[in-house]
């Protein structure tokens, strides 16, 4: 990553002077975002509308800050420096982000932005190279992971949630219970596993219930004490508890191509979503769930 002199900032805020802009616009960076803005005027009066200067290339070289004027330099060498997070990477971080803000979002792009604020510094420069289509690169690799994670059931799949916003499925939420106590919020770098596209701490051992009891369990330690909403949802859960073996071992069967895998996943997951309790279920969970109880490095 280029290496910043340390007065860019006012170098480019002596550049452009704001005058009777909105109160909500007055911080430190109103003066670099107007300056992006006339340079982006500026190049569509122009007819400039690509950049020329390849994203890798400038972020190799050297800025200086010279007699006044910003001074780049080119690399003398242009190293392959990768793609950026893969979506295998950021699938099991968004799970657990997922269920810790389940009560916050409504759209996509707002879950989308909270998560990539979340990571912080855990993403690099080529994360925020924008595609051909203007878009941020981690910005397309994180509906790359939703799409993957929604094709095995792990995100509901209805039209009320796929158009407009990303929901847990109830593995969905299990799994990502299982998850933040390992790592929370922070990323697990990994290899892929030959002929799967899950990350494999999603594909690790699943909840190893003895009885229908340890289900029941689990999700109330993920709910606010004294709730008392399960006895109701009694013939939904056993359900669940019959379905969800069987899920959990065809996701992670070798024998099984990519398509079958994500095909029988699917399968027992819709005998589940079409018991007539499932969807005032998941509005129950969603009132109930206490995600200040998970471990502190979940919270951000």
């Amino acid at each position: 990553m280029i290496e910043l002199p340390a007065e860019l900032e006012g170098f480019l805020s002596g550049l452009i002077v704001p005058h009777g802009c909105p109160a909500r616009l007055d911080d430190e960076s109103l003066a670099v975002d107007l300056l992006e803005r006339a340079i982006e005027a500026y190049k569509i009066q122009n007819g400039q509308l690509d950049n020329r200067v390849a994203f890798e290339w400038f972020q190799q070289g050297h800025l200086e800050l010279k007699n006044g004027a910003l001074h780049f330099s080119a690399p003398m060498r242009f190293d392959d420096s990768g793609s950026g997070t893969q979506p295998l990477v950021l699938q099991p971080t968004l799970l657990v982000y997922l269920l810790l803000h389940h009560d916050r979002y409504r759209q996509v792009l707002d879950a989308i932005e909270g998560f990539i604020g979340c990571l912080g510094d855990q993403l690099g420069a080529l994360d925020f190279k924008r595609t051909r289509t203007g878009v941020l690169r981690c910005v397309t690799n994180t509906r790359f992971a939703a799409n993957t994670l929604r094709k095995y059931g792990l995100l509901k799949f209805t039209r009320r949630e796929a158009y407009k916003t990303w929901v847990l499925s109830l593995p969905g939420a299990l799994l990502a219970a299982q998850l933040a106590p390992d790592s929370g919020l922070f990323l697990r770098p990994c290899n892929s596993r030959k002929g799967f596209d899950l990350h494999p701490a999603i594909l690790a051992p699943g909840p190893n219930w003895t009885d229908y009891g340890d289900l029941v369990r689990q999700l109330e330690t993920l709910c606010a004490p004294k709730a008392e909403f399960f006895r109701t949802y009694d013939a939904m859960l056993r359900r669940a508890y019959d379905l969800l073996p069987g899920y959990w071992a065809a996701m992670r069967d070798p024998k099984l191509r990519l398509e079958d895998r994500r095909k029988a996943c699917i399968e027992r997951l819709r005998e589940l979503e079409d018991h007539p309790m499932t969807e005032s279920f998941y509005q129950q969970l969603a009132m109930h769930l206490r995600t200040d109880l998970l471990p502190r490095n979940t919270r951000c």
